[in-house]
Order: structure tokens, then C-alpha cells, then sequence
């Protein structure tokens, strides 16, 4: 994130943005329900957390960013991110509407965290559910985003809705609400730690 101000989070948030994932590239793919629910959005937040944020115990990590035909990431992320995806220690992959896809896709390989971004309200959740039991709970990623101010239900982790993300264009880290800039370590620090989760069962 563009801004030089450091957010507290919780000890176990930075444990896992320190991790190390591994000998093989961490691979994350982001898919949203509908379209419009945010899966663009969320992959640019990624993309320039793990690009900028610097963990005391390892260098920070090498990242690429892949987006679908017609997408925006690279313009809301400011491509902080311009690694090469063949030599990147985490690649992350925008699919845009794809997660509730019944033909196969890239969220159907094992080998990848599934990120499946959700409306914040209670269909949207449960939709988020089905893609899990679908894909697997212990690689995938459930984040409900309030896009429209209406957030219903309860969830752990999730993206509020925040005015500096209303705009289109690149996203100004340094506009953004704490309690934004502590939700992106927060899901940032979740994707590793699943990405962490798929090295270890993939090696066995």
C-alpha cells in the first residue's frame, strides 16, 4: 500500500505474512460470485499489500499479477507488482466472475489458493459456502466485501466497504480507512497461510 504508515494487526496476522511458503511459487487465484462483487478490487489490495509490506523476519517477496481479458487490476493496483510470473514467489490470478463456474477452472487445481470474494450479505455468504464445500475448505478463501454499504451477517474476515474504493482508477493506499488497511493484512496474511496449508499437502 502506498502509504508509509504501519497498522497494528494481531500477532498471528503477522506470523503468517512472515511465513515461508516454500521451494515452489505460491499460486492464488481470485474469483467472485457475481460480477461486481469486489474480486478485482481485492486482488489489487493483495497484490499491493504483498508487494509493499516488509516482514521483519524474511525479504519480501517477489509477486506477479495475471488479470482475465478486459480486467482492471494492473490499473487499480498501480502494478506495484510487475514481477515475471515464471520466476514470482507468489502469482496472483484475477478471474473475475468465475467462482461459481460449473466448468472447470483455474480454481479447480489443487495446487492453489481459491479466493472466493462474496457479497456481504447472507446470500452472498452462503454462496461463498458452496464454492468452499466445492473447492475444499482447506485451500480456499472466503472474503464478503460490502460493495453497497448493506452489510448483513457476521464474518471474521472481510473487506468493509471504504470511500477511497469507490473510485475507480488506482487505489490510493495512503486514503484508506485503518480499519481498511487492517482488513487487507488481515486477508493477506489468510491467503498465506492457505497457500502455506496447500504447500504442506501437496508435498505429501
Amino acid at each position: 500500500m502506498t502509504s508509509t504508515r504501519r497498522t497494528p494487526l494481531p500477532a498471528e496476522a503477522a506470523r503468517w505474512l512472515a511465513v515461508d511458503l516454500g521451494s515452489r511459487p505460491a499460486q492464488v487465484v481470485f474469483a467472485g460470485v457475481t460480477g461486481g462483487a469486489g474480486a478485482t478490487t481485492l486482488t489489487a489490495l493483495v497484490a499491493r499489500c504483498l508487494a509493499t509490506y516488509r516482514a521483519p523476519t524474511r525479504p519480501r517477496p517477489s509477486v506477479a499479477v495475471l488479470d482475465h481479458d478486459g480486467g482492471t487490476v494492473h490499473e487499480r493496483s498501480g502494478a506495484p507488482a510487475a514481477g515475471s510470473p515464471a520466476d514470482a514467489d507468489v502469482l496472483l490470478r484475477c478471474l473475475g466472475a468465475q467462482a461459481l463456474n460449473p466448468e472447470p477452472t483455474l480454481l479447480d487445481d489443487p495446487t492453489v489458493v481459491a479466493v472466493v470474494v462474496v457479497p456481504w450479505h447472507q446470500d452472498g455468504l452462503g454462496m461463498g459456502e458452496t464454492a468452499a464445500d466445492r473447492l475444499g475448505v482447506e485451500r480456499t478463501v472466503v472474503v464478503p466485501v460490502d460493495v453497497t454499504r448493506a452489510r448483513v451477517g457476521g464474518a471474521v474476515l472481510g473487506l468493509p466497504w471504504d470511500r477511497a474504493l469507490a473510485a475507480p482508477g488506482e487505489i490510493s493506499g495512503g486514503a484508506l480507512a485503518p480499519v481498511t488497511r487492517r482488513a487487507v493484512l488481515a486477508v493477506t496474511a489468510e491467503v498465506l497461510a492457505a497457500a502455506r496449508r496447500v504447500a504442506v499437502l501437496t508435498a505429501r
